[in-house]
């Protein structure tokens, strides 16, 4: 995961006081993956296998043939499981895809954990899935007549950036603080928050 327990401690922090300074109502959660990208790697795996197969056909070719498709077994699982290693599984997996998983579980945990019952439709959803290493901020409509489209890109954007330099907590915290500074009623609310702060 790319956040550890005290990252998520200081990422609850953060909500809780920005629930304190604005109706908004925040969650925070990290899921592993946010779909099964086994399709995607199934022909990369096994035209690999089949052109490893090949060349060393080519490179020792007195090889009975027996030998050459019992080859093709170890092969196959060896580039099935460097498939799984996450690095090389992203970049068999096509950008918009990613994109659409990710949202896709967005608009699920959204739903699931009922962030749209809030007063005014202020729920508010900051999502970060491992495998990806990406963010969606799932904002229900009272926060989106409040925030422009723009905003939320530049704190993904924000996110992300965290992300690659490995202080993930660090960026949802900054952008949480962003909001609190843009929604900001000039009071302390009442912290009667309605929905955990964390999944």
């Amino acid at each position: 995961m790319l956040v550890n327990t005290d990252g998520r401690a200081e990422i609850i922090s953060a909500i809780a006081k920005l629930e304190t300074q604005c109706p908004a109502e925040v969650v925070f959660c990290e899921i592993p993956r946010s779909a099964d990208y086994t399709k995607w790697f199934i022909l990369p795996v096994v035209l690999t296998t089949m052109a490893s197969v090949i060349s060393v056909h080519l490179l020792a070719g007195s090889l009975p043939v027996v030998w050459l498709l019992l080859l093709q077994l170890p092969l196959l699982a060896l580039f099935w499981f460097a498939s799984r290693v996450p690095a090389i599984g992203r970049a068999l997996i096509p950008n918009q895809a990613e994109q659409a998983s990710v949202k896709l579980a967005a608009v699920h945990l959204f739903a699931e954990h009922a962030l749209f019952e809030t007063p005014n439709r202020m729920g508010l959803l900051v999502l970060v899935s491992t495998f990806e290493r990406r963010v969606h901020i799932l904002a229900d409509r009272g926060l989106e007549s409040l925030v422009s489209t723009d905003v939320w890109q530049s704190e993904v954007a924000l996110v992300v950036s965290h992300i690659r330099a490995g202080t993930t907590a660090i960026g949802v915290c900054k952008t949480i603080e962003n909001l609190a500074e843009r929604l900001s009623v000039g009071k302390t609310l009442p912290g009667a928050a309605l929905l955990p702060n964390a999944l």
